[in-house]
């Protein structure tokens, strides 16, 4: 069973979260050949003040 944890800073709509979902299903069914229903996806929305890069936060690099 293919568990996906995908990591996005906040602020997607609904539908884009639900079109990468089914394109990321779609691309383990075809590359892993997996049955759709055992294909597990998880996103995990990150504020901005919570990720550094370089010891500086994203907010605070103004991305």
């Amino acid at each position: 069973m293919p568990v996906l944890h995908v990591y996005l800073f906040e602020g997607r709509t609904e539908e884009q979260k639900a079109l990468l979902m089914k394109a990321l299903t779609d691309a383990v069914v075809t590359t892993l050949g997996s049955p759709t229903g055992n294909v597990r996806i998880m996103i995990q929305e990150l504020q901005k003040e919570d990720y550094a890069v370089g010891g500086v936060s994203v907010k605070a690099m103004g991305r």
